[in-house]
């Protein structure tokens, strides 16, 4: 069975009125990547590039803690840094568009690099809650593992299986409810 889950909490404390320090973590299943669970966390320091009542456009860089289970069976734990750039724009009263871009790179490994652009249209229902729709593209430069059925040439007899690349670039079309507390 096919699944994708997340959870992500982030908390952001204003230094002065341009920067920023912030702190978050996630939790992410998503077997169409081979990934059971991903932990992570993440600290760092951001700057507000642009800020008005209409738009936002903020840049920050930071450190992460990183610990993963794929479905192959494989475990791996690491420290990263990431790179989150993210524009707001009120397109009206009650809708905002929202395009975001994380980078995170694996310090033990650096070509373990995984990006995610997600580009999305909320509504706010409430003061609290929100239905967002939105387009994720999901980059990993050393993608899980699959394990592949493996036939001989001439009868097609399945003699075993092997293991095999999963794609490094996923789309999903997602819809989230969203809690703003």
């Amino acid at each position: 069975l096919a699944e994708n889950y997340f959870v992500e909490l982030r908390f952001d404390h204003e230094v002065t009125d341009r920067t920023y320090a912030y702190s978050s973590g996630g939790w992410i299943r998503s077997r169409f990547a081979g990934v059971e669970n991903r932990w992570t966390g993440a600290v760092g320091m951001g700057v507000k590039l642009l800020a008005s009542d209409q738009a936002s456009f903020d840049v920050d860089l930071g450190a992460t803690v990183a610990s993963e289970d794929r479905i192959s069976g494989e475990t791996e734990s690491f420290g990263g840094r990431r790179l989150t750039w993210e524009y707001k724009r009120q397109v009206t009263q009650t809708a905002e568009f929202v395009s975001r871009l994380v980078v995170d790179e694996n310090l033990s490994d650096t070509e373990d690099l995984r990006a995610g652009f997600d580009n999305s249209i909320g509504v706010a229902i409430s003061s609290v809650l929100a239905l967002k729709t939105g387009l994720k593209i999901l980059f990993d430069n050393q993608p899980a593992l699959e394990e592949v059925d493996l036939f001989d040439a001439p009868g097609g007899t399945n003699i075993g299986t092997v293991f095999t690349p999963l794609s490094e670039l996923d789309t999903q079309i997602t819809v989230s409810l969203v809690v703003s507390l």
